[in-house]
């Protein structure tokens, strides 16, 4: 990869892949519960399993901020969807 490339911000991370998600979802909602809730509450697949700029780092030596990490594991996780 070209160190000088641009990365578009992703601020929303899912560190539950959304394909694997879709597995246990009804339609697009997945059931999730909080550690120590009783209720479960429905929410979309998209906003499950994520946090805020998980995987956000900084390039090495100018100290920009850089969202590489997550775009590789899009790129992986889009190829490796349709074979699983």
């Amino acid at each position: 990869m070209n160190e000088r490339e641009v990365y578009d911000p992703v601020p929303h991370s899912h560190v539950v892949p959304t394909g694997y998600l879709r597995a246990w979802a009804h339609g697009r909602q997945i059931a999730m519960r909080r550690v120590g809730v009783a209720d479960s509450q429905l929410i979309g697949v998209r906003d499950a399993g994520v946090r805020k700029n998980f995987y956000r780092r900084e390039r090495p030596g100018s100290g920009e901020t850089i969202y590489d990490v997550e775009r590789s594991l899009g790129r992986g996780e889009t190829a490796a969807l349709p074979i699983i």
